[in-house]
């Protein structure tokens, strides 16, 4: 938010995370070129033999990203978003 009200145009916010010492993320802005059509696969050691499930490395990797529940204003039981108001310079 902060850089888009700056100014700042074609770049992304991204996720910088760490594991060294616990786990933590920040977050960071890149070109959209780094991250436009381009894709992660989950390594295949960490989708069970059945190819239906998950092994405990996927789970290891995702929980820090899915845990919890945001403290987050609803409306009508879903999230209430930021519209930003339209500047013409």
């Amino acid at each position: 938010m902060e850089a888009a009200v700056s100014g700042v145009t074609d770049k992304m916010v991204a996720f910088e995370c760490t594991r060294e010492g616990g786990y933590s993320c920040k977050t960071k802005l890149i070109p959209l070129t780094e991250a436009a059509n381009a894709e992660k696969k989950v390594p295949r050691d960490w989708i069970n033999k059945a190819g239906n499930g998950i092994e405990k490395p996927f789970v290891d990797y995702a929980l820090p990203l899915i845990q919890g529940e945001p403290d987050r204003p609803l409306e009508q039981s879903l999230p209430r978003f930021v519209r930003l108001k339209k500047i013409h310079a």
